[in-house]
């Protein structure tokens, strides 16, 4: 069995400002991070969290190398 990763960079405009993004897919494990400026400080914040067969994404945040971190849940519109 072969699991294929997918890497793919890009953009994302939101709050915390247009950082650079990027996303790794393996499976049904998605992982995506990005540098935010929040207050000055540049801190980087990850997603990492599995998609079940609904397209639900779930998992978890961490934002500044667990300064905050919390848990996600995410549904496919």
């Amino acid at each position: 069995m072969h699991n294929e990763v997918v890497r793919k960079t890009g953009a994302r405009p939101d709050t915390l400002g247009e950082n650079d993004i990027a996303g790794m897919v393996e499976g049904s494990n998605v992982t995506i991070s990005f540098d935010a400026d929040l207050q000055g400080q540049s801190a980087p914040v990850i997603y990492k969290g599995t998609v079940d067969a609904e397209g639900v994404w779930s998992g978890t945040l961490d934002i500044a190398g667990g300064m905050l971190t919390g848990t996600f849940k995410a549904n496919k519109k």
